[in-house]
């Protein structure tokens, strides 16, 4: 975030192709919580990260117009790492446990 030119430029498209790889993984994530109404998840899951994500800029952008972008941007991922336990809190069922399991031993 602190480079200028090419590398810099390089490094941030992979961080973004990074970040928006994770959306497919936790889409088929909750359809396997809830396998029943798997298309009601997928459109409640993509409808919020869409929806969040969109009401979110323009606060991230008032942010950054009083405190300064490179600020604005190290906090943002200070977030990200302070999500990192919130994750391996997710306790998936006993069944999905299972599965993975099966997939590795195969």
């Amino acid at each position: 975030l602190h480079g200028v030119g090419l590398l810099a430029m390089l490094t941030v498209a992979i961080a973004g192709v990074s970040l928006m790889a994770a959306h497919s993984i936790c889409l088929v994530a909750a359809q396997e919580l809830v396998p029943e109404h798997a298309n009601l998840i997928s459109g409640l899951m993509m409808g919020l990260a869409l929806s969040v994500g969109g009401a979110m800029a323009p606060v991230i952008g008032w942010i950054a117009d009083r405190v300064g972008l490179d600020r604005t941007l190290d906090a943002l991922i200070l977030s990200l790492l302070l999500t990192i336990p919130l994750a391996l809190a997710v306790r998936f069922p006993r069944r999905l446990r299972l599965r993975g399991k099966e997939a590795e031993s195969h």
